[in-house]
């Protein structure tokens, strides 16, 4: 198990899987064609997320039915910065996140609850 804490001392539990891959990256950009590429490591993918203020930009990589992806800001002061995700394949799948489970379902990136 491992545990992730934003900045407002909030922690979320990620339960550790052999097949899960936990990662950082910084959020940049404002629109799809800037913002920070994420990258496939395995099927379960945890990337705790830093960034220099609110609404910064992820996007998500081509998928394979099934994979996940949980994302956790991880910066932010008094409370962690909001992200927007998007789909590799265009579009926005969540645009004020401080946490985003997604899974590739159907051939596109689908928010899923926590």
């Amino acid at each position: 198990m491992t545990v992730i804490v934003d900045p407002a001392g909030t922690p979320s539990i990620v339960y550790r899987d052999p097949a899960m891959t936990i990662v950082g990256i910084t959020a940049t950009g404002t629109t799809q064609s800037d913002a920070a590429q994420l990258t496939r490591y395995s099927a379960m993918n945890v990337v705790k997320v830093t960034s220099d203020q609110d609404a910064r930009g992820l996007k998500l990589p081509a998928g394979e039915e099934g994979d996940y992806f949980e994302l956790h800001s991880i910066s932010g002061s008094p409370s962690p910065y909001y992200f927007k995700v998007y789909n590799s394949s265009g579009g926005e799948v969540t645009s004020s996140s401080t946490r985003a489970p997604l899974r590739y379902v159907g051939g596109t990136w689908r928010f899923v609850a926590p």
